[in-house]
């Protein structure tokens, strides 16, 4: 496996310190991120290396800051090169409560908790599609099934330069509901079609 340089947010606790060592065991260069006002950096650091981690990079950073993210990026890559590899294990919620996260992780494309604005292209976001259409690829006047992967507005194209556009024998992926509608892949719930009825 190519050696990356991992940056690991929330480095430090349980599930952070795992992932750190998981990268470091598969031979990757691990950079830990743990917030500012975490006391015990050097503690863990102690504990890493008598279980046998004794190269871990650490940076300080608030993840919930802008400034403090372009900040461990650039202390990162200046420790270690190039960041291969983010693992946002950080959470950021207002009461610090786990079972409270989905009001920050659930949102729709385009409606992200905040925008991060930056010209940084390792920070930038993109969406990417992967999408199943009936065309006439050939030109034969068959439409066929096809798998097109694309991100602004752009097809991707493979290591090769290849299109990343395929004939496909099914869609991988299946909407089970009550009551469908056709030519749409999602249909409604029981739900959709009586809750106006109850606020009456």
């Amino acid at each position: 496996m190519t050696k990356r340089v991992a940056l690991v947010t929330g480095a430090m606790g349980g599930l952070g310190t795992a992932i750190c060592q998981e990268l470091a065991k598969a031979g990757h260069k691990v950079v830990a991120s743990y917030h500012p006002q975490f006391d015990n950096k050097d503690e863990w650091l102690k504990e890493m290396a008598a279980a046998g981690f004794n190269d871990f990079v650490c940076v300080a950073g608030d993840v919930s800051s802008l400034e403090d993210c372009q900040k461990m990026v650039a202390e990162a890559e200046a420790a270690c090169g190039q960041v291969d590899i983010l693992i946002n294990n950080a959470g950021i919620t207002r009461d610090r409560m786990f079972a409270k996260m989905e009001r920050v992780v659930r949102f729709s494309a385009g409606e992200q908790p905040y925008q991060v604005q930056t010209d940084d292209p390792s920070m930038q976001e993109i969406e990417v599609f992967e999408c199943y259409v009936k065309t006439d690829m050939n030109g034969k006047g068959i439409a066929t099934l096809t798998q097109v992967f694309y991100a602004s507005n752009e097809i991707l194209q493979d290591e090769d330069g290849k299109e990343m556009i395929e004939e496909v024998d099914y869609v991988p992926f299946h909407s089970i509901c009550p009551i469908p509608i056709p030519h749409k892949f999602f249909g409604d719930s029981l739900a959709d079609r009586t809750t106006d009825l109850q606020l009456i």
